[in-house]
């Protein structure tokens, strides 16, 4: 909403003169902008979202030359809420303000955020299909137009994902594969892949005993469409142009 400029961003300073980013929206804003990107949920369902971003808590940890450093703080770091009329089941005189956490206010001043296709990312029903398409957008900077043919394509393993996107692990691995190839068909499907070669599978077995060998580890080999290659190429010229000025 902010980006697209659908919600009132406001600039101010925290006690120590660091600047702080927030934005203002009404809950019935927020509902018919999630509306038209495929999500229907009641004001009520969104109100406790915002909630729980603000509640969560986000921890950065370093470790260098023997010491160790911890950065913890929240999503949102301020939440506010005035509602005009509680009787009102629209939202549209629930009003919100949230305060952006400090790094995404500092990569907006900086510019170092990398664009990624919000109505592509939205036509995703699966979070693990969204998860991978925004990890592929981020990490994948190497891309390039024939890279489905060439075979340059973005490797990532079963035990990242396993590790970073929040599924759980299951006692057989094949149940976690089944997902995740769910997941690659749907960004197939919805154009984040490439239709002709979407993704190379390589899994490792361990030693049978009964029934088929167990999978003990995979790793795939995504090849993003030429339309996804493009925004890739595009956000990098950007960055490189940020850098640059």
């Amino acid at each position: 909403m902010a980006v697209q400029q659908l919600a009132q961003l406001k600039l101010g300073e925290d006690k120590d003169g660091n600047v702080l980013i927030g934005a203002s929206f009404t809950l019935s804003q927020l509902r018919k902008h999630l509306s038209a990107a495929g999500r229907k949920y009641s004001v009520v369902q969104i109100d406790e979202a915002i909630r729980v971003c603000r509640l969560s808590s986000l921890d950065l940890q370093c470790e260098a030359g023997g010491k160790k450093g911890v950065i913890s703080s929240g999503i949102f770091m301020t939440y506010s809420a005035v509602d005009e009329d509680v009787r009102n089941k629209e939202g549209d005189r629930s009003y919100r303000y949230v305060v952006f956490n400090p790094l995404i206010t500092r990569s907006i001043l900086e510019k170092t955020f990398r664009p990624i296709n919000y109505e592509r990312l939205m036509s995703l029903g699966s979070p693990l299909a969204r998860w991978l398409y925004d990890r592929l957008s981020h990490n994948f900077r190497q891309a390039e137009k024939s890279g489905a043919i060439n075979n340059v394509g973005y490797h990532i393993s079963l035990e990242t994902i396993l590790r970073e996107s929040g599924i759980t692990k299951e006692e057989r691995l094949r149940n976690n594969i089944a997902a995740i190839r769910t997941a690659l068909t749907q960004l197939k499907e919805q154009g984040v892949l490439s239709r002709i070669n979407p993704y190379q599978e390589n899994l490792k077995y361990g030693p049978k005993s009964k029934g088929p060998a167990p999978v003990i580890a995979a790793v795939w080999v995504l090849y993003p469409s030429a339309a996804v290659v493009d925004e890739i190429i595009e956000g990098n010229r950007s960055a490189k142009n940020n850098r640059s000025s």
